[in-house]
């Protein structure tokens, strides 16, 4: 454990008084859903196919700034929040009791709160859909601020979610460790002054991200381990 400890105090100066999570991708692999939301939007509205590539590779950032890339000069032509919802809806409705967190973050939770940790998510989601997934892992009364999509101006990767979360829960962005999956919430983290925790599926990723973080890992039981070390 002598070459995680240092891993953990290279990237920490003091013990952190805060946990920030990303939602989508970092506390529950919801990516498969949200896609399907899009193919189910995009064919509703016979929108061009190339849109869901679009989808893709911006996943992690709110749906204002993937419609802007989707029409371009045409946006006003287009009611952006009832498409947003409509989406929404659509991620919620094929998302219903299949909602599962990833190994070790009830654990991670229940570890933090015992040592009296503010809690806090910060999301390119909507607040529907913040309360749904909170609700289907219930954990919802677990967080002391939720920051969604329509609490900012700025979509990830500007640091305005997770320093609105900061903010709320009254502890400075150093002292508040950020977890996230996407290149645009890595650099959300980072530009709001975080320690970050990476989040990753495939093990390629994984290795990429230790050029953002030394803590980049699967799942949160690494992390886990590593904060009861911490407060051991």
């Amino acid at each position: 454990m002598h070459h995680s400890r240092y891993m953990l105090d290279r990237l920490l100066d003091s013990k952190p008084q805060a946990l920030v999570f990303d939602m989508d991708g970092t506390i529950v692999d919801t990516r498969n859903g949200h896609m399907a939301a899009w193919r189910r939007l995009i064919c509703k509205h016979r929108f061009p196919d190339r849109y869901l590539m679009i989808a893709e590779t911006t996943f992690g950032r709110n749906n204002c700034s993937i419609f802007d890339l989707w029409f371009g000069a045409d946006r006003d032509r287009h009611d952006y929040d009832a498409l947003s919802r409509e989406k929404e809806l659509y991620f919620r409705q094929l998302s219903q009791g299949r909602v599962r967190p990833r190994p070790g973050f009830q654990a991670l939770l229940k570890f933090a709160r015992s040592q009296g940790l503010r809690l806090g998510i910060a999301t390119s989601g909507s607040a529907e859909n913040a309360a749904f997934i909170l609700r289907e892992l219930g954990v919802i009364h677990a967080f002391h601020a939720v920051v969604t999509s329509s609490a900012v101006m700025r979509s990830k990767p500007a640091p305005d979610s997770f320093l609105a979360v900061s903010s709320r829960l009254g502890i400075r962005p150093a002292y508040c460790l950020g977890f996230e999956d996407s290149p645009h919430g890595l650099q959300s983290v980072l530009r709001a002054g975080m320690p970050l925790v990476a989040i990753a599926d495939q093990p390629a990723d994984i290795q990429h991200n230790r050029m953002w973080t030394p803590l980049s890992h699967h799942d949160f039981r690494p992390v886990l381990r590593l904060m009861r070390e911490l407060y051991g």
